[in-house]
């Protein structure tokens, strides 16, 4: 199980650096020129304030994820992991109309990624550790 559980750390903290990293640049190039799936925000720029925010937090917490895989007992940066999905649920539920518009049909696949790294990240992060077998 603490395979399991530094592995997915892995993963999880890769993909979060990369599209923290990648969601950065789309927001400032939308915000920029007006152009792209966050074109909007060239004219709604304090959008893109909280969001560069947000986007480079979640590069940081992808790095700590990362590091936290190598870890004896990884169980904390499972559960800090699950926690990231805490943070961002609240979004997508208290503004479901205004992101099904900008995004579309995309938003399904997002809230079940989310809600797939938030159950894997549970699991590893509040099994025992007896049962890592």
């Amino acid at each position: 199980m603490v395979r399991f559980r530094s592995q997915l750390l892995r993963v999880h903290g890769g993909l979060l650096m990369v599209l923290g990293l990648g969601n950065a640049a789309l927001s400032t190039w939308g915000m920029q020129t007006g152009e792209g799936l966050m074109g909007f925000l060239a004219e709604h720029r304090l959008g893109h304030v909280g969001l560069i925010q947000a986007y480079l937090l979640v590069v940081i917490l992808g790095f700590l994820l990362v590091r936290g895989a190598r870890m004896p007992d990884p169980r904390f940066w499972n559960r800090v992991g699950a926690c990231v999905h805490l943070a961002i649920l609240p979004a997508y539920i208290l503004h479901w109309d205004f992101l099904a518009e900008v995004a579309g049909p995309g938003m399904r696949n997002a809230i079940g990624i989310h809600l797939a790294f938030l159950t894997l990240e549970c699991v590893a992060g509040f099994t025992r550790a007896s049962d890592a077998g």
